[in-house]
């Protein structure tokens, strides 16, 4: 496996040493443009991050395999994780911990972007629609972004950091289904994402979302999914270090073993 890029620089992906650091801080957050282009440049831009990705092959889904550490308030928990994201937008997590298994399946966005998810107890529990609002996986963004599969009912943006230069893709939408004026901001927020593409490799670094109490809807817990050390497998190219932040805290630090690339 020949590795592409560099890790980011340290502002970019942090690695620590202590339970108290992970608490202790944050990771970064996105510093908006002042102005953003429209949705045809930012398909343009998708056409050549996705050369640098997979180059002209079509990738069907990928299949992550690696060690994971889990953080879910003061608990901790050691393990390994499988996680397959698709073309199609759908994608499955799981995750075998010391206290047992855990899964979260995503279906695709077409299908009514439903989401489930089970513990250890392997009682399988349906997401509410509005954490569920993703059309791609969010460990690896890439395989159903560069594939076209983005509702075209979405609204698509991009802008330039005036700090570093990176490229950041803003999505939202309203699904027709939110036909009540009142209803379509709301739904249009909830969907929004942000995704931080390095100015230079053009390279996924930083996806940021907000997931939501199951009993409002309205209210933003903050979701910040950070990829480094990028290396090419098979064709693709693949973060191997991965590591979500839940409401500013450290959730899962992923590094990547193996990787399997269908075409």
């Amino acid at each position: 496996m020949k590795s592409l890029y560099p890790p980011p620089p340290r502002n970019r992906s942090w690695v620590f040493s202590t339970a108290l650091l992970l608490s202790l801080l944050a990771p970064p957050t996105i510093v908006r443009a002042q102005s953003s282009t429209s949705s045809n440049s930012a398909g343009q831009f998708l056409v050549k991050a996705s050369q640098t990705f997979s180059g002209a092959q079509n990738i069907s889904s990928i299949t992550l395999t690696g060690q994971l550490s889990y953080y879910a308030g003061s608990d901790y928990e050691t393990g390994t994780i499988t996680l397959i994201g698709r073309a199609d937008g759908s994608s499955s997590a799981n995750l075998q911990l010391d206290s047992g298994g855990r899964t979260q399946i995503q279906n695709t966005f077409a299908n009514g972007q439903g989401c489930s998810w089970s513990n250890p107890d392997g009682i399988s529990h349906t997401s509410q629609r509005h954490n569920c609002m993703l059309p791609f996986a969010w460990f690896l963004p890439q395989v159903a972004l560069f594939g076209g599969q983005l509702p075209s009912i979405g609204n698509l943006t991009l802008a330039t950091s005036p700090s570093s230069g990176d490229s950041i893709l803003s999505w939202s939408v309203a699904p027709p289904s939110a036909v009540a004026a009142e209803q379509k901001p709301l739904w249009a927020h909830i969907s929004a994402f942000d995704l931080v593409f390095d100015a230079q490799s053009l390279a996924p670094i930083l996806l940021s979302y907000s997931a939501h109490p199951d009993v409002n809807a309205a209210v933003d817990i903050p979701v910040t999914v950070q990829y480094s050390n990028y290396q090419q497998v098979n064709g693709a190219v693949v973060p191997f270090h991965i590591q979500k932040y839940f409401n500013g805290t450290l959730s899962m630090d992923i590094t990547i073993s193996s990787v399997i690339v269908t075409h």
